[in-house]
């Protein structure tokens, strides 16, 4: 049941993330989905405390925000995103205590979240043959930068 919770929160927030960036309008469009999604990770991540850190950095992603409203430029959407990507990575995990490490973990996470679903035991660790590690690979790896490569070659 909690599942099916989360599938269709992820429904309706890519809903609101195709209807606010259908013509690439990024300016105001960024920041109503910003203060949109912020109160849902904090309704699913659940933290009881916010750190230092995790104040701070939420409250610098919201003057972020308004400031790609108000500015507009590629170096504060890009500072937007990457504040966005660290307050996501200290709600969901409290242990750092500095911004460095919050950022790398973010960082390192974007490449391997496809992988930290897939739980292994020993018994299974001996039975992977190479054949599905680059069917993994292939999926996983190549297929969404091809898909990437042929939008910007599209556009």
């Amino acid at each position: 049941m909690k599942r099916k919770q989360f599938l269709a929160l992820i429904l309706i927030i890519a809903g609101v993330f195709t209807l606010l960036f259908y013509r690439n309008s990024i300016g105001i469009n960024l920041t109503i989905f910003e203060w949109i999604l912020i109160p849902v990770m904090l309704f699913v991540n659940k933290p009881d405390k916010l750190n230092f850190l995790s104040k701070s950095i939420l409250v610098t992603l919201i003057l972020s925000s308004i400031m790609v409203a108000v500015i507009n430029t590629p170096w504060t959407i890009f500072i937007n995103f990457v504040l966005l990507f660290s307050f996501s990575t200290l709600l969901a995990f409290k242990g750092f205590r500095s911004y460095i490490h919050a950022f790398g973990e973010s960082f390192m996470r974007v490449f391997t979240t496809h992988f930290s679903s897939q739980n292994y035991s020993d018994k299974n660790k001996n039975d992977i043959k190479l054949t599905n590690i680059f069917i993994k690979i292939l999926l996983y790896g190549i297929v969404p930068l091809a898909i990437v490569l042929i939008f910007l070659l599209m556009y």
